[in-house]
C-alpha cells in the first residue's frame, strides 16, 4: 500500500505531527494573552486574550488568595505608631496651627489679642500645638487601627486592573514564562512521538482520513498534555528512579518572589494605596474620625469656664471649621501624613513572598491555574481543531488526498 509514495514522503508524517504540536501550543498560549482588545465584530464574530478578556475575574480569583491567606493591612501596619507618620510634616502643621491661631485671633478678637504680650501669646500658640499635636495623633492612631476598612485592597486591585488590564496578562506572562515556554516546546516532542504512531498506523491502513484525524489528536493532546504537565504532580513523586514534579511546584520558591516583586510593583504601589485613601468612601470613614476628634476638642473647651466666657458659638463653629479643613489638608496632600501610612510597598513585598513560600500546593497552584482555568476548552479545541486543519492540507498537498478507505 505504501510503495507507491516516496520514503521521504513518509518521514515528512512524523515530523509535520511535531509541527502540528508546536504550531498548535504556540497559538494556543498567544490566544490565552492576545490581542489586549477585541478584534472582530462584538460578540462572537472575533477574539480578545482570554486573558484581557476576564482581567478583572482573574484578578479576584487571584484577591481571594491575597486576602485570605498573604495580606491583611493591619498586619502590615502592626507597630506603626502615629508619630513616626506626623514627625515628617510637623513643621509644616505647626506653621499652619500657628497661622491658623492668628488669623482666627486677629478677626475675632483682635484689641485682646493684641493687648498681650508676646510670652503669653506664644503660651497661647505653644497650647494649641499641642492640641492640634495630640489630635492628629489620635486621628491617625484610629485610622491605623480601622485601616482593614479604610484601605479597601479589593477595590484597589479592581481598579488597577480596570485602568490597565493589561497587568493582569504581564502578571501571568512573567509569572509563568517558564511554563508557557515548555508548552510550546513540549509540543514538538509529543507531536512528534504521536506523528511516529500515524506513521506506523498510515503504512498498516493508509486511509483518507487517518491524516486529518491523527492531526486533530496531535493539536488536542498536545495542549491537554503540556498543560497537565504544568501542575501535575504537586508533590515529588519517584517514577522509575526519576523524581517528577509539575513543572510550576518546582519552581516555589522563584514563583514567589517574582509574585511579590510584580503584586507591588504594578498593583500594591505606595501611589495606589495613597489613592484609594482618597477615594470617596476611604475620605468618608477617614474624615469621620477627624470630625468626632474636632467636637471631643470643642467640647473639652466648652466646659472650661473662661473658654466658654470668651468663645461666641460663631466663633466656636469658625475653629472648629478652620481645624477640619487644616487637618483635612494635611492628611490628604502629597507628601502629608497619609502618604506615610501608605509608603508600605516595601513591607507588602517582603510579606507576599514570606508567606507565598509557605503555602500548600494547592493554594500555591491557584497563583496561574485560572488562566488556565478560564475558557481552557477553547484553547484545546481551537488547537484540535488547527490539527485537523494541518492533517488535512497534509493529505492533499503531500500524499493527494485521493486514497479510498
Amino acid at each position: 500500500m505504501t510503495s507507491e509514495y516516496a520514503w521521504y514522503l513518509l518521514a515528512l508524517i512524523p515530523v509535520i505531527g511535531g509541527a502540528i504540536g508546536y504550531g498548535t501550543n504556540v497559538v494556543a498560549v498567544k490566544m490565552m494573552f492576545y490581542p489586549l482588545e477585541f478584534v472582530g465584530i462584538k460578540p462572537w464574530l472575533g477574539w480578545q486574550g482570554i486573558v484581557p478578556a476576564n482581567a478583572v475575574t482573574l484578578a479576584k480569583r487571584g484577591l481571594s488568595l491575597i486576602t485570605e491567606k498573604l495580606l491583611r493591612i493591619d498586619e502590615v501596619l502592626a507597630g506603626a505608631k502615629a508619630a513616626d507618620f506626623i514627625a515628617p510634616v510637623e513643621a509644616d502643621l505647626k506653621k499652619r496651627t500657628r497661622d491658623m491661631l492668628e488669623a482666627q485671633a486677629t478677626e475675632r478678637m483682635n484689641a485682646m489679642w493684641g493687648a498681650l504680650g508676646d510670652s503669653v501669646k506664644e503660651q497661647v500658640h505653644a497650647a494649641a500645638w499641642k492640641e492640634v499635636e495630640t489630635m492628629s495623633q489620635r486621628v491617625v492612631d484610629k485610622i491605623i487601627a480601622n485601616a482593614t476598612d479604610i484601605l479597601n485592597l479589593q477595590r484597589v486591585v479592581t481598579k488597577a486592573v480596570k485602568e490597565r488590564p493589561e497587568l493582569v496578562v504581564r502578571m501571568f506572562v512573567e509569572i509563568g514564562a517558564r511554563e508557557f515556554l515548555f508548552i510550546q516546546r513540549s509540543g514538538w516532542w509529543f507531536g512528534l512521538a504521536f506523528g511516529m504512531v500515524q506513521l506506523l498506523v498510515w503504512v498498516l491502513y493508509p486511509a483518507w482520513w487517518i491524516l486529518p484525524f491523527f492531526g486533530f489528536l496531535v493539536g488536542y493532546a498536545t495542549n491537554w498534555i503540556a498543560i497537565k504537565l504544568v501542575f501535575e504532580p504537586q508533590q515529588p513523586k519517584k517514577v522509575l528512579g526519576f523524581t517528577i514534579q509539575g513543572l510550576f511546584h518546582r519552581r516555589h520558591k522563584e514563583v514567589a518572589a517574582e509574585y511579590a516583586r510584580l503584586s507591588t510593583e504594578d498593583v500594591f504601589t505606595d501611589e495606589n494605596l495613597f489613592a484609594e485613601l482618597q477615594s470617596e468612601e476611604a475620605r468618608k470613614l477617614i474624615m469621620a474620625i477627624v470630625e468626632a476628634e474636632a467636637d471631643a476638642l470643642v467640647e473639652r473647651y466648652s466646659s472650661h469656664p473662661m473658654a466658654a466666657a470668651m468663645a461666641t458659638p460663631e466663633l466656636v463653629a469658625s475653629v472648629r471649621a478652620e481645624v477640619l479643613t487644616v487637618v483635612e489638608e494635611e492628611l490628604f496632600r502629597g507628601g502629608g501624613v497619609l502618604t506615610g501610612i501608605t509608603a508600605q510597598s516595601d513591607t507588602i513585598r517582603e510579606m507576599l513572598h514570606d508567606r507565598m513560600l509557605g503555602l500548600d500546593a494547592e493554594r500555591f497552584e491557584s497563583v496561574l491555574r485560572p488562566a488556565f482555568q478560564q475558557d481552557e476548552w477553547k484553547l484545546i479545541i481551537a488547537g484540535a481543531v488547527l490539527g485537523g486543519i494541518a492533517g488535512t492540507l497534509q493529505l492533499i498537498y503531500l500524499f493527494g488526498g485521493t486514497l479510498g478507505g
